[in-house]
């Protein structure tokens, strides 16, 4: 079982192009004129734990928020995202365009399931903030193993007490 999510993520984290740069760069080709290579660069992502369930805050510079879709599917967290080009260039045209456009998705393994139904999202400031609270099954079950490993430690009830005189 853990093999295969080990392989899942691979899969999700694998950049194809990132594999076509590093041929280029080996074989000595001319760099792109992107940096970064052809996709997008994926950004930064913090994945917290709080007393309520998980806060995720992904870094989204130039993003509006109707161009933002999450999606919690079992314990995977999915965000995409576009970041589109500027129309109003003027009638001068551009002398420098380094900001990335264009269309990313991030997948994250989250570490136990939440209630997706509850997770509220906001883009405030070039920030995405995510809060999904844990799902209630989660804390029962840790109640249940706490009172399995109590019991544990008890001596057993079939024990005979002798009394010391």
């Amino acid at each position: 079982m853990r093999k295969r999510r080990e392989v899942v993520d691979m899969l999700m984290r694998w950049d194809p192009f990132a594999e076509v740069a590093a041929l280029r760069r080996a074989l000595g080709w001319p760099l792109d004129p992107l940096p970064g290579g052809w996709a997008a660069p994926e950004p930064a992502v913090d994945l917290i734990q709080t007393r309520e369930g998980l806060m995720v805050k992904a870094t989204l510079p130039g993003v509006h928020p109707e161009d933002v879709e999450v999606q919690v599917w079992g314990d995977r967290l999915t965000i995409r995202a576009e970041a589109r080009r500027d129309r109003t260039v003027g009638q001068h045209g551009w002398h420098i365009r380094e900001r990335q456009v264009g269309l990313w998705q991030r997948t994250l393994r989250l570490p136990f399931r939440v209630n997706a139904r509850r997770a509220r999202a906001e883009l405030a400031d070039g920030i995405l903030t995510i809060r999904l609270p844990r799902a209630e099954g989660f804390i029962t079950r840790l109640k249940r193993r706490a009172r399995r490993a109590l019991r544990s430690l008890r001596p057993p009830s079939r024990s005979v007490r002798v009394r010391v005189a």
